[in-house]
């Protein structure tokens, strides 16, 4: 881009944190725009399905409580992958590079706003 403009503006987004947790719905809702064979998407969902945890501390336990959302399950590429596969430039002249939990845009100098 450089070659053909002043100058870029480069927007830095580091996911880290944001994708710590993944919420169960979206993550299946978006397992369902991919040809991933049956096996694998009958296995996210019953993986993710009705999950439940308790917490023990010594000799107390709380009560079984639903897990709405999910940390570190699955290699976090893979999830960054199909949380991040909505995410693309609004005009065409603007890149956007995903960098596992990185992603970059690029706009050019003179982008029509």
């Amino acid at each position: 881009m450089l070659q053909q403009h002043d100058y870029v503006h480069v927007i830095s987004l580091d996911f880290s944190k944001a994708f710590n947790t993944v919420r169960h719905h979206s993550l299946i809702s978006k397992f369902r725009r991919y040809p991933i064979l049956d096996c694998f998407h009958n296995w996210s969902i019953n993986y993710l399905h009705s999950r439940q945890h308790q917490t023990v501390a010594e000799q107390e336990k709380s009560d079984f409580l639903p897990i709405q959302y999910h940390t570190r399950i699955w290699p976090r590429t893979s999830l960054l992958h199909f949380n991040a596969t909505d995410l693309y430039p609004i005009n065409p002249s603007n890149k956007l590079y995903k960098y596992a939990d990185d992603t970059y845009l690029l706009i050019p100098a003179k982008t029509p706003i």
